[in-house]
């Protein structure tokens, strides 16, 4: 098979053999995409106080983000449930709206 300026391709634009082979390309992805998915993760930790606020920061802590899901710790009893019935939609829109770019699925309170 040749390979050249095929037309249909407009514009000038030619088919030309990268000589990689996708099995070659795809661990560079998968590991850039890995990288930007742990540093979104690490920024939502430490963007976690100034998104929630000094109220619900002083008895939180974001603890992990992991596959979509942030785990939050919690210091008691009653602001866990407070989160989980009340704050946890508007938190999670919040979060969505300051990373847009990264997949946040749940939010996970814990406490401890």
């Amino acid at each position: 098979m040749t390979y050249g300026k095929r037309r249909g391709f407009g514009r000038g634009l030619t088919a030309e053999p990268t000589h990689r082979l996708l099995g070659n390309l795809i661990p560079g992805v998968v590991r850039a995409i890995a990288d930007r998915a742990g540093m979104n993760g690490r920024e939502i930790l430490r963007a976690w106080p100034e998104i929630v606020g000094s109220g619900i920061a002083r008895s939180t802590r974001a603890d992990r983000f992991e596959s979509g899901v942030l785990h939050v710790i919690v210091t008691d009893a009653s602001t866990y449930g407070f989160l989980v019935s009340y704050e946890k939609g508007r938190l999670m829109s919040l979060l969505r709206n300051r990373f847009p770019e990264t997949k946040i699925l749940n939010m996970v309170f814990h406490v401890g």
